[in-house]
């Protein structure tokens, strides 16, 4: 058998291909992306707006997120309703009596459809009046905390909402499609 010479120009070819198809896989390897849209719903005379406040939001585009990150958007929550529309409350899970400490079992966040190893947070727990205080509605004598009253023409703050990532995601070239459902409610209760 006689040994294999390679020349010159196909040593620098086979050394060549060999870099590209490393640089290629290397790069394939690195690019976990999670590609998605949102579509924004929400309850009747409840309006969802970016964080200017006069855009209303029907669909948030959260780019390309990898594996083991997050991605942020903020939203503003507006009563939207006339004079007669009843107070809405924006609670919780962690909205609590704080007389008895008994906390919402319910949510005016809800996303649905979100795909395995994806969330969405938001930090309503967090967000301060500007005295430092944390938003709270008095309804007969009771104080619910975190919660927020609205009204006609009232809302929120800035909500951030949080899309995370984690590593048991499954990677896909074409965008994943979910829906964020935010609801009001009658009672700091739900």
């Amino acid at each position: 058998m006689r040994p294999i010479t390679l020349t010159r120009r196909t040593a620098i070819i086979i050394v060549a291909l060999s870099a590209i198809a490393t640089l290629a896989s290397a790069a394939i390897m690195a690019n976990y992306l999670i590609q998605n849209t949102v579509t924004i719903t929400s309850s009747p005379h409840l309006t969802v707006y970016e964080s200017d406040g006069s855009t209303v939001i029907a669909q948030i585009q959260w780019g390309d997120v990898q594996q083991s990150t997050s991605g942020t958007h903020q939203v503003i929550l507006k009563d939207t309703g006339g004079a007669s529309t009843p107070t809405m409350y924006i609670v919780d899970t962690s909205t609590r009596n704080t007389a008895t400490g008994v906390t919402d079992s319910v949510s005016s966040l809800n996303p649905t459809g979100l795909p395995t190893g994806v969330s969405i947070s938001w930090n309503f727990a967090s967000i301060q009046t500007g005295g430092g205080q944390p938003f709270q509605c008095v309804v007969n004598g009771v104080t619910y905390q975190p919660c927020m009253a609205l009204t006609s023409g009232t809302g929120t703050p800035a909500i951030t909402l949080t899309l995370s990532v984690d590593n048991s995601a499954i990677a896909s070239t074409t965008p994943y499609t979910f829906s964020i459902e935010f609801d009001s409610y009658q009672t700091p209760t739900g």
